[in-house]
């Protein structure tokens, strides 16, 4: 199998001989109680059965799009997405030891295809492939932890020899991430890009928040209508700005993720250019510093570029450049050599050369740090898009926009002017288990909102988490899930207490990868133990947690095990230890498995 980096080849090998003729090819639903699949009809037509279930949807029953040969394919519906097999090539070969006696090779993609235009999915799961050859009944092929996703450029693909008749594939979920692009039909605030488009409708208060300069530029005026004749905006670039500003999950690739940076820095606002610097700055796969720095100039990220270029001084690498030739202003360009790079570079040579310790030692996100809001200033109270909350007694103010935009206002109750927040029982429960007020809860969870602080101490993932599910905050919700997913399970207590979380809050991948940590040998023998807490057999899951410790794949399968790398090393959201800085969690799963494994 070859595609992404967590996808592996199979290969079921036949022996090479001379092309020959090749006949007409089908796929069809096979029979996974019998054996059934590759097989003649006739001399002219071959006949593959594939088979399909997973552990969700169960057994699928596939739809063949077409019997042409220029579409071979057939396609199992699962709940979001359709998961294609696709023929897409052969290698013909013929026999010299069997009179005129066919042999061949055929590869099919396995990929998934979204049913609603622009939407993203991804599924890590456990997989088992298994065949039959010379009409023999289905036999295991091979076993792995895939990672599939419908915007993957590389899909996996299978080979077959010529002997195999029939395909079943067996998935266990255990993560599951779809989601649809909004559309921006709905608000108080319209931006047409000619005359004869449709508009882009957006909730005005938050675009003040996001974007003041437009907001507040009298752009927009009634009856709300802009051209953006003074930033050279295309539509593309407004709506990867609106992805952005609206919290979708939409993947960032080279054209969209150079579409929103152009958008941001003409419409400059921190709270949209901060994140997208940092993105830039931590990218991996530009490892070259000059090339982040002129990357980060084309894209408007002017501050990347400083960051980059003073912390090089402090570090030495500028020094080390110079000493080998490089030529920053041809490499650059005279408008940006000058303009930022070399002003960037004197202002680091003078700091190192200040007495002052925390000025000659500072780093450029250190000297000039971000402006994290704690939405109590005067500034905060006098904007006109901020709403009063009431918490512990003293007032904040949010943007309504926010509140609109990712809660439901009806959740909250509205008396003498303010707001006031929702305290369920379990809220309060929680508060006291933690010794924390609720002001410490709402903080960081406006600020996670705002998108100026990815961080949530562990102490405060369970409070957000149920604040969020009270006042319908889903994307409160779902990215709590995703610390929760991984936290360190130390013990069966804490096991248990993942699987409570994940029945009361409806939290599917939580539930899904904690029963898949019951096959994995670090953490079979806390299940064991944890079926014999009292408060196990409140579960309503108890069937599925004692199938997983008996027959679960992983258990004799250690391909189907835990790995380090489901863990990415770029996550979107950490949990910060109580005491300590550092991360106990991340999220974005994504997997690597061996390549080229043969059958």
């Amino acid at each position: 199998m070859s595609g992404c980096s967590s996808l592996t080849d199979i290969t079921c090998d036949g022996e090479p001989n001379d092309v020959v003729e090749w006949p007409a090819f089908l796929l069809v639903n096979g029979d996974h109680r019998r054996s059934s699949g590759i097989r003649y009809i006739g001399n002219d037509e071959r006949v593959l059965g594939i088979t399909l279930e997973t552990n969700e949807e169960g057994m699928l029953c596939g739809l063949t799009s077409s019997s042409n040969r220029d579409d071979i394919s057939m396609r199992f519906e699962l709940k979001y997405v359709d998961l294609v097999f696709k023929f897409v090539e052969e290698k013909q070969f013929k026999e010299k030891d069997i009179n005129s006696e066919n042999f061949f090779d055929l590869n099919l993609i396995v990929e998934p295809q979204v049913r609603v235009v622009g939407a993203s999915w991804k599924a890590i799961v456990q997989a088992r492939f298994y065949i039959a050859d010379n009409f023999d009944q289905l036999r295991l092929a091979f076993s792995e932890i895939l990672s599939l996703s419908n915007y993957c450029s590389n899909p996996l693909t299978l080979h077959f020899g010529p002997n195999i008749n029939a395909l079943k594939l067996e998935m266990r979920y255990i993560y599951e991430s779809y989601n649809e692009l909004p559309t921006f039909n709905k608000g108080n605030m319209s931006v047409y890009f000619s005359p004869f488009s449709s508009p882009v409708l957006m909730d005005r208060a938050l675009m003040a928040l996001y974007t003041p300069k437009l907001v507040m530029s009298g752009e927009i005026t009634p009856p709300c209508t802009s051209f953006f004749p003074d930033y050279n905006m295309e539509r593309e670039e407004f709506i990867q700005l609106l992805y952005k500003i609206y919290r979708s999950k939409c993947p960032l690739n080279d054209n969209n993720f150079r579409a929103l940076c152009s958008a941001a820095s003409k419409l400059g606002n921190e709270l949209l250019l901060w994140p997208l610097c940092q993105n830039i700055v931590n990218d991996s796969s530009v490892a070259d510093f000059p090339q982040i720095v002129k990357k980060s100039l084309q894209i408007g990220l002017d501050y990347a570029a400083k960051q980059m270029c003073y912390n090089a001084v402090k570090s030495g690498e500028w020094q080390n450049l110079q000493e080998k030739g490089f030529d920053g202003r041809y490499y650059f360009g005279d408008i940006f050599y000058y303009k930022i790079v070399i002003p960037t570079i004197i202002e680091a040579i003078k700091d190192q050369l200040n007495n002052d310790p925390k000025i000659y030692g500072c780093l450029y996100e250190q000297k000039y740090p971000r402006n994290i809001p704690t939405f109590d200033s005067p500034t905060d109270a006098s904007d006109p898009n901020n709403i009063g909350l009431l918490i512990d007694g003293k007032l904040i103010f949010v943007n309504i926009g926010i509140l609109r935009t990712f809660s439901r206002l009806d959740c909250f109750c509205y008396e003498n002017g303010v707001y006031h927040p929702k305290i369920s029982n379990d809220l309060k429960e929680e508060m006291k288990n933690q010794n924390i007020r609720l002001i410490q809860i709402i903080i960081p969870l406006f600020q996670l909102l705002y998108g100026v602080n990815n961080y949530v101490q562990s102490n405060l993932v369970r409070g957000c988490l149920i604040f969020g599910n009270d006042h319908q905050m889903n994307e409160i919700v779902n990215e709590m899930e995703e610390l929760l997913i991984n936290e360190l399970i130390d013990s069966p207590e804490k096991l248990l207490e993942h699987l409570k979380l994940a029945e009361k809050y409806g939290l599917k991948n939580l539930e899904r990868q904690s029963l898949w940590q019951l096959e994995c040998k670090e953490y079979h023998k806390f299940g064991l133990s944890m079926i014999n807490l009292p408060e196990y057999q409140k579960l309503r899951i108890k069937n599925f947690v004692e199938e997983r410790l008996c027959c679960g794949w992983a258990v004799e399968d250690e391909s189907l095990a835990k790995k380090d790398t489901l863990l990415s090393n770029e996550p979107t959201f950490k949990s910060i230890s109580h005491s300590s800085s550092m991360a106990t969690a991340m999220s974005n799963m994504a997997s690597t498995a061996k390549s080229g494994t043969a059958i």
